[in-house]
């Protein structure tokens, strides 16, 4: 996992869940990094009651120290898919926390936590097999009422109409076919919505979006380049994050570079130029898979070197307003629609 870390690429990383030797464990917890620290966002039925909780340390080693020495394991394209996507997956590994010198032993990760009364407790927890389904986003709350953001994050596309507030929110979770409706027809659903009601505001949402197969994009793009050029008046956002990777990065470069679409929240997880088409391989005598990329996209000039793509409006995420159902996103990019 070091030697491939080394390559700087963010589709480059070892599977460790389905080999003959080696295989590794996970947490009951996923942890989610915040603009005001690393908290548990989801847990089994048994640690329910650490849902929400900050982490401080993970054995003596404080949390920030740990997310550095994860780095060297760690796939990425850049520090926001380093430091807060990626990085807070391989914490709940404990074969990763024990080759690190992080824990003594996988068998058990003493977490120091935090609760909302600011009382510090120290929890015990163990690994168990799984399957990986791909790298986690954040999940949708349950005790909670959900914002847009996070109502569907398991369908691949879907949009809401809000007359009223005149703009249209369309989430774009997956680069990815569904049986019932391809994206070229959604595409077209979308621009016929558009032609209808007149709305003025488009926003696209892809901070959950990994990637997918980047050849789908294009009556996507048409329809989004097409809003924006019809009526001088119309106003395209696009909502990023550290999620957006891979094939939703094509489409934010497109759109970066042949709109006048305003970005909003997070720097991207990638670069506008970056390796891309990962291919699986497997290790003969452990039978570790792993991901090697095969090509590289240009989706911007080639002097383009930014390590990312930034927002004009940057908007992080709290703790208190996602436990909350907030989405300051959307708090930003309504204002922007009202004046």
């Amino acid at each position: 996992m070091k030697f491939i870390a080394k390559l700087g690429n963010g589709h480059n990383f070892i599977v460790p869940t389905h080999s003959q030797r080696g295989a590794f464990s996970r947490l009951p917890v996923q942890f989610y990094r915040f603009n005001d620290g690393l908290f548990i966002v989801k847990t089994n039925k048994d640690f329910e009651h650490l849902l929400g909780r900050k982490v401080i340390s993970i054995a003596d080693t404080p949390i920030e120290k740990v997310i550095e020495k994860v780095a060297s394991v760690n796939a990425r394209d850049n520090e926001m898919q380093q430091h807060h996507w990626l990085g807070p997956y391989y914490l709940a590994l404990p074969e990763v926390l024990e080759g690190l010198g992080i824990v003594e032993t996988a068998k058990e990760v003493h977490l120091t936590l935090v609760d909302k009364n600011g009382k510090n407790e120290r929890v015990k927890l163990s690994g168990a097999p799984f399957d990986f389904r791909g790298f986690p986003t954040l999940p949708k709350l349950e005790k909670t009422d959900n914002a847009d953001y996070l109502k569907n994050i398991n369908e691949n596309f879907w949009y809401k109409e809000y007359k009223k507030e005149n703009y249209l929110f369309l989430q774009l979770n997956a680069v990815a076919q569904t049986q019932s409706k391809p994206i070229a027809q959604f595409s077209e659903e979308i621009s016929q919505v558009i032609s209808k009601s007149k709305i003025k505001n488009l926003v696209l949402d892809l901070r959950h979006n990994s990637g997918g197969n980047g050849s789908l994009l294009p009556p996507l793009t048409r329809a989004l380049i097409h809003f924006v050029e019809q009526n001088e008046g119309n106003k395209l956002f696009v909502i990023i994050g550290r999620n957006t990777f891979s094939a939703a990065h094509l489409l934010l470069a497109d759109l970066n570079r042949l709109t006048d679409a305003i970005v909003v929240g997070e720097p991207s997880g990638s670069r506008p130029n970056h390796m891309g088409e990962a291919g699986w391989f497997k290790l003969p005598y452990s039978g570790v898979w792993g991901i090697l990329s095969s090509q590289y996209h240009q989706a911007s000039k080639a002097e383009d070197h930014r390590i990312w793509i930034a927002p004009h409006l940057p908007v992080s995420l709290s703790s208190n307003s996602y436990f909350a159902g907030q989405d300051p996103a959307m708090t930003q990019i309504l204002e922007i629609i009202k004046r």
